[in-house]
């Protein structure tokens, strides 16, 4: 007898992906950044006040020496005056070294009463008042403002940006393969 075996080979499809992933665009930096500053500015020009006094104009229309003039007129007036008082000194000593004479005895040395001086004679003062003249001060001042300003600079590159994809195909093909065999039983 004779049977008929039937063998089947079978083959699946495979399918195929290849993937890519998508990239988007990243910075990698920032912007420069360029600052100017300019620092403001104050200048002062200070001038101060000045005061000029003159007493000469007054002192002459008195018909007085001026301040140096009557310095040097005080010298010489002590001068005199110390000179004479050592004139004098000389001359009361001289009286009372000799108190055994009449009429210079000791008591009546000593009730005699000092000759007062005239004091010294400084002069009037001016009619005329001091001339003065006032030079006023100022304060004058510049100023410059000052300014910052800042600057960016251009963006940096980024990444460009990559779609991403898939792809499918067929790896394999499907088949079927089918073999029949007679195979004879009977021996």
């Amino acid at each position: 007898m004779q049977r008929v075996t039937l063998e089947i080979h079978t083959q699946p499809a495979l399918i195929g992906l290849e993937t890519k992933t998508a990239r988007a665009p990243i910075r990698t930096g920032l912007r420069p950044l360029r600052l100017e500053i300019a620092h403001p500015r104050l200048a002062l020009d200070i001038r101060r006040p000045r005061v000029f006094l003159d007493a000469s104009a007054a002192w002459s229309y008195a018909g007085l020496a001026s301040y140096a003039e009557l310095g040097f007129l005080v010298r010489d007036q002590s001068y005199q005056d110390v000179l004479a008082a050592i004139g004098e000194a000389a001359e009361e000593g001289d009286r009372l070294a000799a108190f055994w004479l009449p009429g210079n005895t000791i008591p009546d040395v000593a009730a005699e009463k000092p000759s007062p001086r005239p004091p010294f004679n400084y002069g009037a003062p001016p009619v005329d008042p001091v001339q003065s003249e006032v030079i006023p001060g100022n304060v004058r001042g510049e100023f410059s403002p000052g300014h910052a300003a800042a600057y960016l600079g251009p963006q940096p590159p980024g990444t460009p940006y990559e779609p991403g994809a898939l792809r499918v195909y067929l790896r394999q093909y499907p088949a079927i393969e089918i073999r029949a065999h007679l195979v004879d039983e009977s021996v």
